[in-house]
């Protein structure tokens, strides 16, 4: 497999490439890129620890970043980690394949706490200086409307103080999320309706690019559905095809198609 590759991604340590008997300065030297990913990259004093997406993302100070108007640390609802690390190696490798240095070879160290660090860097920019801008002073607050939507804030500078908290706090509560944003943002505040998912679906924008496709499921209880499409796309191509799951053994004619409602554990 090695013979006929010309880029390969370890994810699996350097004691386990020992025991298969693969040196990526071997293959460098060989012609081809070799991608490491890992926790903290090949050397340094954490080089042998693991990381999942929680705990490099507190690492690597996202998840500091992310906190409640009164400074609790609030929950990530995704995972960055790794998706951001698969976007930078991506760039990496059609860098070299598309570069001058295609037929040296070279072995590149990618450490997702540092692709995470990345992420902050104004931040880290900022604390590196003695400097401090004014009115630095930002509170975020989200409050529940009447309606029963949320709407997100957010106070800077002299509108911090604890009587102008209270007040937006009770306009939000005693309008609608839609009237509430707007008497915020007229009178200065930056204030927006949270969405709901289903709101996504016809959000205009969205729709004109076409991020939601429309698909003939093969399951019958579902019909049509929607797909999330993909966040790039080739420039004056439109968003790119996405295509329905395959059928239970549909890649298989020979297999009996089962439903999943038929199972039983």
């Amino acid at each position: 497999i090695l013979a006929a590759s010309d880029v390969v991604i370890e994810n699996v340590g350097s004691s386990r490439l020992h025991r298969l008997a693969v040196d990526p300065a071997t293959l460098a030297g060989a012609g081809r890129l070799t991608l490491r990913v890992s926790g903290f990259g090949c050397d340094g004093p954490l080089a042998g620890y693991r990381v999942y997406a929680n705990n490099v993302q507190a690492y690597g100070g996202l998840a500091g970043l992310c906190a409640t108007a009164d400074g609790t640390p609030a929950r990530l609802g995704t995972v960055l980690a790794d998706p951001l690390s698969s976007v930078v190696g991506a760039v990496v490798i059609a860098a070299w394949a598309l570069g001058p240095s295609r037929s040296t070879g070279a072995v590149v160290d990618l450490a997702m706490a540092e692709v995470v660090a990345s992420t902050v860097s104004e931040f880290v920019a900022a604390a590196s200086t003695d400097h401090v801008a004014a009115n630095a002073t930002v509170t975020r607050a989200v409050h529940r409307a009447s309606d029963d939507r949320w709407v997100a804030v957010e106070l800077r500078g002299d509108q911090c103080g604890q009587a102008q908290a209270e007040f937006v706090a009770a306009l939000i509560t005693t309008n609608r999320a839609d009237d509430a944003a707007f008497k915020l943002q007229g009178a200065g505040i930056e204030a927006a309706v949270v969405r709901r998912a289903g709101e996504l679906l016809t959000e205009p924008h969205l729709a004109a690019r076409g991020f939601f496709p429309e698909i003939a499921h093969p399951d019958p209880d579902i019909g049509t559905g929607r797909l999330v499409g993909l966040p790039w796309r080739f420039a004056g191509d439109g968003p790119v095809p996405l295509k329905p799951p395959p059928a239970l053994g549909s890649s298989h004619p020979d297999l009996t198609r089962t439903r999943h409602a038929d199972i039983v554990p």
